[in-house]
């Protein structure tokens, strides 16, 4: 039931993903060549090579445009469209968008991770690149092909002065948008380069406070199973630092997101049992100060003045210090014997984690964040009381910060 539950939550979320809409200041290039200016819906991946949806204001009912009814679509800044004929996978022509990397003498198209150069009177020519494996003496050799530098030979012969830089050439992203732009400016003309408009990377660093929920539980346990009585819950404050790694030009929705927590838990267990005449009890105490290492992936929302993001990912945390104390009182015909015993933990820990939040613009570029969290974790046995034995903490975190 929990795991259809689960499930059942995932499937909510990544519909609700990708039925979001996220309309930004652009503009529609009709085929007259008419520039509309309003509000363009931004789509990352295969979607925005295929469709866009324009509305000239927010109360406005959505247009949807293909690449045949229009000439272009973009965004203010930032990325921009333009419809051209290319050979599908049926060698059939068919009109699609194209992102424009480079616009000039030269053009540079992406379509999906394919690349193709235009020019004033040819049409987007892909540049590919293949390998092929060949065996010798059972060892397998690879040879590049590269028949990009073939194809941009022929499409710049009338520089001659990158005939070099061409035949060095790797084929990325960053290597053939400099070699169309030194293309370009090797004609005398300007390139716009529109990918470069948004940054690389960008690093965004927090710090933050919160509240931890945790409990703990074993398996494995003694032949008394004395460690059967649930440990009482510890609630104690968190603090940390945390950071979101983005790459606005490439993928900016999603993030490498992760941090630095340390907070202090204590457990308390006890129990009685009357076995064979005897009376006994045991109390166990668990103290652990943990500096928590929690990594993951982080999608966020279109941004609005509430923005929600989701979090999902794995952690490590260390034990900076920590104690269990096994305290058994036997109580036999009137005899009592107190024996305590100190119980050996892991010094760390491994698990997953998910969360959910939002954040909020409060000043400038600082924004406040808030944020559920759940955890799962797993820690080495309490050596001395059983074998192969494992404790499994569970934390729900409520978390608030800054981005500074």
């Amino acid at each position: 039931m929990r795991r259809q539950f689960i499930l059942g939550i995932t499937f909510l979320l990544v519909q609700q993903i990708f039925s979001q809409s996220d309309f930004r200041d652009g503009f529609v290039i009709t085929k007259s060549r008419d520039t509309l200016y309003g509000l363009v819906d931004y789509k990352e991946g295969y979607r925005g090579y295929r469709i866009c949806n324009f509305k000239q204001d927010k109360d406005q009912k959505t247009i949807s445009y293909t690449a045949d009814q229009i000439q272009a679509y973009g965004f203010t800044n930032d990325l921009y469209f333009e419809s051209n004929e290319y050979n599908n996978v049926d060698n059939e022509p068919e009109i699609i968008f194209f992102q424009v990397l480079v616009k000039g003498n030269a053009t540079l198209y992406k379509y999906h991770e394919r690349y193709y150069v235009a020019k004033m009177n040819i049409k987007p020519h892909e540049l590919v690149s293949t390998f092929d494996d060949s065996v010798i003496d059972g060892l397998t050799y690879r040879k590049d092909n590269k028949e990009y530098i073939r194809s941009l030979n022929y499409l710049f012969f009338d520089c001659e002065k990158l005939r070099k830089g061409i035949e060095n050439l790797k084929f990325n992203e960053p290597s053939l948008v400099k070699i169309v732009k030194d293309y370009n400016n090797c004609q005398g003309v300007e390139s716009v380069a529109f990918n470069e408009r948004k940054p690389l990377f960008k690093m965004v660093f927090g710090v933050a406070i919160g509240y931890n929920f945790s409990s703990i539980g074993s398996d494995g346990f003694d032949e008394n199973n004395f460690l059967k009585t649930d440990f009482s819950n510890s609630n104690s404050l968190m603090f940390g630092a945390t950071f979101d790694l983005s790459s606005p030009r490439w993928l900016e929705k999603i993030s490498l997101t992760g941090g630095l927590f340390y907070f202090y838990s204590d457990y308390f267990m006890e129990n009685t049992s009357k076995p064979y005449e005897s009376n006994i009890k045991n109390e166990v105490t668990i103290e652990i100060s943990q500096l928590k290492i929690p990594l993951g992936f982080r999608y966020t929302f279109p941004e609005k003045k509430i923005t929600p993001y989701i979090n999902i990912g794995g952690s490590f945390t260390a034990h900076l210090s920590s104690s269990a104390v096994w305290l058994e009182e036997r109580e036999f015909f009137g005899k009592v014997t107190i024996t305590e015993t100190d119980l050996e933990i892991g010094d760390h820990q491994f698990g997953y984690w998910g969360g959910v939040g939002f954040k909020v613009p409060i000043h400038n570029k600082m924004k406040a964040f808030f944020e559920f969290r759940y955890e799962s974790n797993q820690s080495s046995s309490f050596e001395k009381v059983a074998v192969n034995e494992e404790n499994s903490f569970e934390n729900y975190q409520l978390i608030v910060g800054i981005n500074l």
